[in-house]
């Protein structure tokens, strides 16, 4: 496999969100981003997946005396999954979690169409300072991963913009097989090879559905937590540990070093 060379700062600047490889993240009807974001954070997983997303991100900067220079990134990609009994309210979770780092709950507050106007403008001109470190309230892109040919396509060759989360359920819904898991997991693989080369880093955050409790259990009997992850994941280049969170409280899992992540 050929690896392309590094995109410039440039592109970061100019190239736009991906709605060919993602699905933006939207509130419900009738409730605004912020408020989503708001209700979210109260979940005691909220804090964990935020730390997770940020682990390993680095400072984002480069040199001040060489604007092309490599960004600091301590861990371009990893992987982890989410998991939970209720299939809905993990996404609603998971979507809150994409509209906060986005953003979205930041735009929807500032008042009127000036303020949200001058908050654009604020963080195109903070991409362009190549010397200066990523902040936490700094705008990534995120959303759901396109399902499919054309996403998956599309997904196999993305590049990153700013710091981007991307969600996907690692199942189809009520259990029935497809080619969608396989196809992401192609993606997958190319972001594996890829990920030395890109200027951002990439978080996927797999959804799950089933009991979490089991989860802690696992853990209180010590056992083999690789057995829990999908095949398709577990095929995947060995790299170091997935982090696997456990519904129930704000810990994350680490399963033994035959997982994926950076």
């Amino acid at each position: 496999m050929v690896t392309p060379p590094p995109r410039s700062r440039r592109f970061a600047l100019f190239a736009r969100y991906d709605t060919q490889a993602l699905c933006p993240p939207a509130a419900a009807p009738g409730m605004t981003a912020a408020a989503a974001v708001r209700a979210a954070a109260i979940h005691p997983a909220w804090q964990a997946l935020l730390d997770w997303c940020f682990d390993g991100t680095g400072t984002g900067a480069s040199p001040l005396l060489a604007p092309g220079g490599a960004p600091d990134i301590g861990r371009p990609f990893a992987a982890a999954i989410a998991r939970g009994p209720d299939r809905a309210a993990l996404a609603e979770l998971a979507n809150a979690l994409c509209l906060h780092l986005d953003g979205s709950a930041t735009l929807a507050e500032r008042p009127g169409r000036a303020a949200r106007l001058a908050y654009r403008l604020q963080v195109k001109a903070q991409d362009a300072c190549w010397w200066r470190a990523r902040r936490r309230t700094d705008p990534w892109d995120s959303g759901w991963a396109g399902t499919d040919c054309a996403a998956a396509a599309r997904l196999a060759r993305f590049e990153p913009r700013p710091a981007t989360l991307i969600v996907a359920h690692d199942a189809p819904l009520n259990g029935m097989h497809d080619d969608r898991a396989a196809r992401l997991a192609q993606a997958i693989a190319q972001w594996v090879g890829h990920r030395a080369h890109w200027r951002q880093p990439v978080r996927l955050l797999l959804l799950r559905e089933g009991e979490a409790a089991s989860a802690g259990r696992d853990r209180s009997e010590g056992r083999n937590l690789s057995t829990s992850q999908p095949r398709w994941l577990s095929e995947l280049p060995a790299l170091r540990p997935v982090a696997i969170f456990d519904e129930t409280g704000p810990q994350l899992i680490t399963s033994p070093p035959s997982m994926l992540s950076d």
